[in-house]
């Protein structure tokens, strides 16, 4: 892992970069950071899957303990954004995303566990 490390440094580096960077250069566009990083993740790991650290199979904890960061970043970032006054029009995001985006989201990662993984349903909840 430690001969992959300056690469992975980079590619966080770029990715901070960007969302440093995002809010400046793409004002009037329909394109969101999140959005980005997404494809930016995509692509990296359809085109550099030969990197070892990120092996599920062999570095499974360190994946793990990586996806939980990004959650939590997700997660205060999302809070922060919370700081509204209690009026439905302000709050109509929010729980679009909580009742339609989140349930739907689960429900695809069951599917695609289940399917794709060859997952039991216990294994997916647990």
């Amino acid at each position: 892992m430690i001969e992959k490390y300056n690469l992975f440094l980079l590619i966080c580096g770029i990715a901070f970069l960007l969302g440093a960077l995002f809010p400046v250069i793409f004002k009037r566009t329909s394109i969101s950071l999140p959005m980005l990083q997404v494809s930016f993740g995509l692509m990296m790991g359809y085109w550099w899957t030969s990197l070892s650290f990120l092996d599920p199979l062999d570095n499974g904890l360190l994946i793990e303990k990586l996806t939980e960061i990004v959650v939590l970043v997700s997660l205060v970032g999302a809070g922060i954004k919370i700081d509204t006054e209690l009026s439905w029009r302000l709050w109509r995001p929010t729980v679009r995303l909580l009742l339609i985006t989140m349930p739907i989201g689960i429900f695809a990662m069951a599917v695609l566990g289940y399917y794709a993984f060859g997952l039991s349903l216990v294994q997916l909840f647990c």
